[in-house]
C-alpha cells in the first residue's frame, strides 16, 4: 500500500504540471496527459495489494453508479459505432478509458482511508497537496503573465484560444484555472471555518488565499467568477456568513479597481464573442440531441457528430483542442449517452453528494458540497466535469468525504 500511496501523492504534485505534461502521442486530436500515465500505475498498484497481498477487496458505495454509467457510455460508444471509422472508434473509446481511470481514483483513495483501519495522515496530507496544486498553479500562472501574455502569438495549428492578457497558467485556459483556483480557495476556507486560522498556519493559509484569489481575478472568466460566487454561497449559507459577507467584498473590490473586471460582467448582461459562441455550442448540442435522444451519437464521439453536421469551420474540419466537448457538461452527456445515460449520470451524483448534504459537519463535506455546487453551475458554460484535473479533484475529494462520513457512521454504531 506504501507504493500507492507515494505515486498517489505523486499526482496530486504533478497536477499544477497541467499541459505542460502533456505526453506526445499519435494524431493532432488525441492528447494524453502525465495523469493518464499515472492513475493507471495507481490502480494496478492498489489491486496488486489489495488481491496479491491482502486478498480482500471491498468496493465503495458509489461503486454500483460508476459501473452503471460506464457500461451505458459504453453501449452507446457501440451503438454510435455505424457512424465512424474504426480509427475514430478507437479514438473516442480512449475517452470512456481515461473517464474510467478517473473514476478508479475513487476506489483507490476510499480504500487508502480503509474505514477505522485507515492509514493515519491520509486525509490531511490529500487535502495539503491539492491546496498546495492550486497555489502552486495561481503562482504559474503570474508567470504566465509576464512571459506569455498573449496566446494570439502562439502558432494557431496548436489550438489554443487567443486570449490576452488573461490568467491561463499551465492549463493555458483561463476559464478551467479558474475553476480548478476556486476549488483551492474552498478547501482553503473550509480549512479556516473548522480549524481557525492560528499562528504560522494561519498565516499560510492567509497568503495562499489571497494569492489564489487574486489569480482568479486576473483569469477574467466569468464562469469562474461563477463558480466562485455559488461555492461561496453554499459556504456562507451552511457555515459562515461572514465568509459571504468577506467573499462579495472582496469581489466587489476587485470589481471597483479594475476596469476590466467591470468590462467582463458587462459582457455576460452584453453578451460578447465569447458568449455568444457558448449561445451557439448549446444550440448545435441540441440539434444533436434532438436526433439521437434516446442513447445518443456515442460517448465520446462527440467531435465526428459534429463534423457529419457540419458544424465545424472548413479551415479547422475537427473543431480543434475543444472540438470533443459542448459548452455544458450535461449536455455533452446527453449528446452523447442520451437520455438514458444523462439519468445514470445524474444518479450518481445524487448518491455521491446525498451522504454528504446529511452530514457536513467536517471540512471535506463542506469542501465537497461546496466545490460540487459552484462546478455544477459553471459546468453550464465550460466542460469542467470531465476536464482531467478537476476529475482529479472531484474523485479524490468524493472518497475523503465518503470514508469520513463511513467511518463516522461505525463510530456511532460502536
Amino acid at each position: 500500500m506504501k507504493l500507492t500511496r507515494l505515486l498517489f501523492y505523486l499526482l496530486l504534485i504533478t497536477i499544477p504540471l497541467g499541459q505542460l505534461g502533456r505526453l506526445p502521442v499519435a494524431g493532432e486530436n488525441v492528447n494524453l496527459y502525465l495523469p493518464d500515465a499515472l492513475i493507471p500505475l495507481i490502480i494496478f498498484a492498489w489491486l496488486g495489494y489489495a488481491l496479491g497481498i491482502r486478498k480482500k477487496l471491498e468496493l465503495p458505495p458509489l461503486a454500483n453508479f460508476i459501473f452503471l454509467f460506464a457500461f451505458i457510455a459504453l453501449i452507446s460508444l457501440i451503438n454510435g459505432k455505424r457512424f465512424i471509422g474504426m480509427g475514430e472508434f478507437v479514438v473516442s473509446a480512449m475517452y470512456l478509458v481515461r473517464w474510467v481511470l478517473y473514476a478508479g481514483l475513487y476506489f483507490v483513495v476510499y480504500d487508502l482511508m480503509g474505514g477505522l483501519k485507515g492509514l493515519k495522515g491520509v486525509k490531511t496530507k490529500t487535502t495539503n497537496l491539492l491546496i498546495f496544486s492550486g497555489v502552486v498553479l495561481a503562482l504559474a500562472g503570474f508567470v504566465q503573465l509576464v512571459v506569455l501574455p498573449d496566446f494570439t502569438t502562439l502558432d494557431p495549428s496548436l489550438g489554443w484560444d487567443p486570449h490576452k492578457n488573461r490568467l491561463a497558467s499551465t492549463f493555458f485556459d483561463p476559464n478551467f484555472s479558474g475553476a480548478y483556483l476556486v476549488l483551492t480557495l474552498v478547501l482553503l476556507f473550509s480549512e479556516v471555518l473548522y480549524k481557525g486560522v492560528k499562528g504560522l498556519k494561519g498565516v499560510k493559509l492567509g497568503t495562499g488565499a489571497a494569492l489564489v484569489f487574486v489569480a482568479l481575478i486576473l483569469t477574467f472568466s466569468r464562469s469562474a467568477w461563477l463558480v466562485f460566487a455559488v461555492s461561496m454561497g453554499v459556504m456562507g449559507v451552511l457555515k459562515s456568513k461572514k465568509l459571504l459577507v468577506v467573499a462579495l467584498a472582496a469581489f466587489l473590490a476587485a470589481y471597483a479597481l479594475v476596469p476590466r473586471v467591470q468590462t467582463r460582467v458587462a459582457g455576460g448582461v452584453d453578451p460578447d464573442d465569447s458568449a455568444r459562441a457558448r449561445i451557439t455550442s448549446w444550440k448545435d448540442t441540441f440539434e444533436i440531441v434532438r436526433d439521437k435522444p434516446l442513447m445518443g451519437v456515442g460517448f465520446n464521439t462527440f467531435r465526428y457528430a459534429q463534423e457529419r453536421y457540419g458544424l465545424f469551420d472548413f479551415k479547422d474540419p475537427l473543431g480543434g483542442r475543444a472540438g470533443a466537448g459542448a459548452d455544458s457538461s450535461l449536455l455533452l452527456v446527453l449528446a452523447t449517452t442520451g437520455a438514458v445515460g444523462l439519468v445514470a449520470f445524474l444518479l450518481m451524483g445524487f448518491k455521491a453528494l446525498w451522504p454528504v448534504w446529511l452530514d457536513f459537519s467536517n471540512p471535506t463535506s463542506l469542501a465537497v458540497l461546496a466545490g460540487f455546487a459552484g462546478l455544477l453551475a459553471g459546468s453550464n458554460f465550460i466542460n469542467s466535469l470531465f476536464y482531467p484535473w478537476i476529475m482529479i479533484w472531484m474523485w479524490v475529494m468524493l472518497a475523503l468525504a465518503g470514508s469520513q462520513i463511513q467511518n463516522s457512521n461505525v463510530k456511532t454504531q460502536n
